[in-house]
């Protein structure tokens, strides 16, 4: 059975992994043929929880799944189901998903009100970076993922979330992603930095933003620390 992964071209891909939950297989290599990354596997009968692991650093879930399970640790998976005759089931529910905004800030908000938008960070002043989304129209199971790449064009961190509407109607849908400027063991580069917004694996948006490292208060004068 042919499992594919088609990234977006806002997506810089150097390898693909396949891995598993549960069913304790092995993780595979995917090959790339045709601007796509494919593994040849064969399956038998029953359920399988997997995703696709980028580039050794970010893990994501199969956008073509429609359909994400929880493990024990809550964390949603693509799910394969494999019948009797070796035939790979799909479900062919349609489910939704809207961006109704979305904002960067130096603070969290208790509000479903988008705050003011900051797109310059100091890291002598402003304790985080917080992006909120507010999202409509839920329905099913998603995984909600930002991923945080410097200057350099290296992933940072990738930060996820579930995302899903309880109450099943149109009521809006709030999360919040942050990035802890004061943990003075992570090396936060000064310049323009990048956000990404995956919905199951798959790119959404993106935005930047500045980070810089400038301490107004030593010596009564500014002080500038690359």
């Amino acid at each position: 059975m042919f499992i594919t992964f088609s990234p977006s071209e806002d997506l810089c891909v150097r390898s693909v992994k396949i891995i598993f939950s549960k069913n304790r297989l092995q993780e595979q290599f995917m090959r790339k043929e045709n601007g796509n990354w494919i593994v040849d596997l064969s399956f038998s009968e029953g359920e399988y929880y997997y995703r696709f692991l980028i580039n050794d650093k970010l893990l994501i879930n199969d956008p073509t799944a429609n359909m994400y399970l929880p493990d024990e640790n809550e964390m949603l998976w693509s799910v394969l189901m494999v019948n009797a005759n070796g035939e790979r089931l799909y479900n062919n529910e349609q489910y939704t998903v809207n961006i109704e905004g979305y904002n960067i800030s130096n603070n969290i908000y208790e509000s479903n009100l988008l705050p003011p938008n900051t797109k310059s960070f100091n890291r002598f002043i402003d304790t985080m970076i917080a992006i909120q989304f507010l999202f409509t129209l839920v329905t099913g199971l998603h995984t909600a993922s930002v991923v945080w790449i410097n200057p350099l064009g290296e992933i940072l961190d990738v930060s996820e979330n579930n995302l899903f509407n309880s109450d099943d109607n149109d009521d809006k849908v709030e999360i919040w992603f942050c990035l802890d400027l004061q943990n003075r063991e992570i090396n936060y580069p000064n310049g323009e930095w990048t956000v990404k917004l995956l919905i199951d694996g798959e790119y959404i948006l993106e935005d930047k933003f500045q980070v810089i490292n400038i301490n107004i208060y030593a010596s009564g004068s500014l002080n500038f620390r690359a």
